[in-house]
């Protein structure tokens, strides 16, 4: 019912806000676990409000904060002891597990336990119903894993102490939760801790005893040394640990010379180029709030506020001068983008230096993943075009300096690339992954994923579903979640045996 149609609104606003009012008054857990799935998928803004007054409501009435209603509301959605889920069907089993931290997967056996490829037809014609409910489970698990990762991801910044009694019941040992939970570094009262091998061990693999700690929280690289985050990456990927998320991999962001001197605000992620949609679907999703601009009365700068904090922040954006495309719907298709600042609670800018550094450094990753992501220069396509706009803007985003988040990738893949198969063919430079093909040398930069063949620095476009058909599906990834990483992979892998490209669209460019 709260579902948003494009240029319309909800569904049906009366029956969903309804809704919501009524999980809000209902005893027990499942209604807050409810709540707090809708607050991460629902988009619609007057909901979006409802939601977070009834959580609050519900929260007041427990004598707890949110943060702990929704800890203790986090339903196991019926999950066995091994966090799997078995059910029957005559002689037929379905077992329903999660991988990849929210992906929930049915494996089918016969009555002798042997794998079957797909469903039995005698599950459709026999038990079609029960089946389709299984699989709404499945969707429903999928939904309630996507929420609480970004939920648990929040901890980063919040940096909020959670009691060990609390981490054991609705993390580590919690059947829904413990398989994302016991993959993340927490901090203990005697140091930084992982679950392994049935135990949370330190830094030197000696177990830390949970009885004899108070609170954990979960670690932000940021309050490290480099010495610190250095080994808890190659301890994650010698042990072949992927992380729901960025962790001990997150790229970090510190305080530059230039934004001292402007004291109150940061030119960092000025003067890009993004394309409007995608960029405000990138704000839905970290949870800041933003408006499609178009041609009438409509601007609007995004903005995050971080009330645990008293702040908040401001990322100013405006229409490019003489640029005028719109959508069938009158929205500008572009936006530029201007300076980065934090305001406390009478809306006065603050100095950069007075912001933690967990909340610098998480606000700063935000913007990156903006402009990495929405970016035109990120657009494949855009350097075809004849009469493209800003091309000397595209150029520069998708061959020039990199980011903290393009840096990151470059020390990720410095490490992964001796264990691939085209190691031999690879080498990396300041800012691309060099490939040498049969055909040319093809240069993959590591911020935008763009593509320039040697000789004669000619443009390569190669569009994401053509590149992804080439990876391997074993390439180990420490973490979840940079999709361009993967893209870059992708293209390398494929640009390695250009003998063996068939997708015309690409054969047409090459030498």
């Amino acid at each position: 019912m709260l579902k948003k149609i494009p240029m319309l609104g909800a569904v049906s606003q009366k029956v969903g806000n309804a809704c919501v009012n009524v999980l809000a008054e209902l005893p027990g857990r499942q209604p807050v676990s409810q709540l707090s799935r809708l607050a991460q998928r629902v988009k619609y803004d007057t909901a979006q409000r409802l939601i977070e007054e009834a959580l609050a409501r519900a929260a007041e009435k427990a004598g707890v904060t949110r943060e702990q209603l929704e800890e203790m509301s986090t339903s196991d959605c019926g999950l066995g002891p091994d966090s799997t889920l078995t059910e029957r069907f005559g002689e037929y089993c379905a077992r329903l597990t999660i991988e990849d931290t929210t992906s929930a997967v049915v494996s089918w056996s016969d009555p002798q336990g042997k794998a079957l490829k797909g469903v039995p037809a005698y599950v459709k014609e026999h038990h079609a119903a029960e089946w389709k409910d299984l699989q709404r489970t499945s969707k429903d698990i999928e939904k309630m894993l996507a929420a609480h990762r970004a939920r648990i991801e929040r901890l980063l910044m919040t940096q909020r102490a959670i009691p060990v009694e609390t981490l054991r019941a609705c993390y580590l040992n919690h059947l829904l939760l413990a398989g994302m939970s016991r993959r993340l570094i927490w901090q203990f009262d005697s140091g930084l801790g992982i679950w392994h091998d049935g135990r949370v061990i330190g830094d030197t693999e000696k177990e830390i005893d949970l009885d004899g700690q108070q609170t954990a929280r979960l670690w932000h690289p940021v309050l490290s040394d480099s010495q610190t985050i250095f080994h808890w990456r190659c301890w994650l990927e010698d042990h072949h640990i992927r992380q729901p998320f960025k962790q001990a991999h997150r790229e970090v962001y510190l305080i530059t010379d230039a934004e001292r001197q402007t004291a109150t605000y940061s030119n960092r992620f000025a003067a890009h180029i993004l394309r409007q949609h995608q960029f405000a679907a990138l704000c839905e999703q970290r949870g800041w709030t933003f408006h499609l601009m178009g041609q009438w009365d409509s601007h609007n700068n995004p903005a995050l506020d971080l009330p645990q904090f008293g702040l908040r922040v401001q990322y100013d954006v405006d229409f490019p001068r003489n640029e005028n495309e719109v959508s069938g719907h009158a929205i500008y298709l572009l936006i530029r983008t201007a300076a980065l600042r934090f305001y406390d609670a009478s809306l006065a800018p603050q100095p950069l230096e007075s912001i933690p550094p967990v909340v610098f450094s998480e606000i700063m990753r935000d913007v990156d993943l903006f402009t990495g992501v929405a970016s035109i220069g990120a657009d494949p396509t855009w350097g075809l075009k004849e009469t493209a706009p800003f091309r000397e803007y595209w150029s520069e985003f998708s061959f020039g300096q990199l980011t903290e988040m393009a840096h990151n990738r470059r020390s990720i893949l410095d490490r992964l690339l001796p264990h691939l198969a085209i190691r031999d063919r690879c080498q990396i430079d300041d800012r691309s992954l060099v490939v040498r093909g049969d055909r040319a040398t093809y240069k993959i930069h590591l911020g935008s994923g763009n593509v320039m063949m040697e000789p004669g620095s000619r443009y390569l476009c190669i569009v994401e579903g053509a590149a992804t058909k080439s990876t391997p599906r074993d390439i180990f990834l420490p973490f979840e979640g940079d999709h361009t990483l993967s893209l870059i992979l992708s293209k390398a892998f494929l640009l390695a045996d250009d003998r063996k490209i068939k997708d015309q669209s690409i054969m047409r460019q090459l030498p």
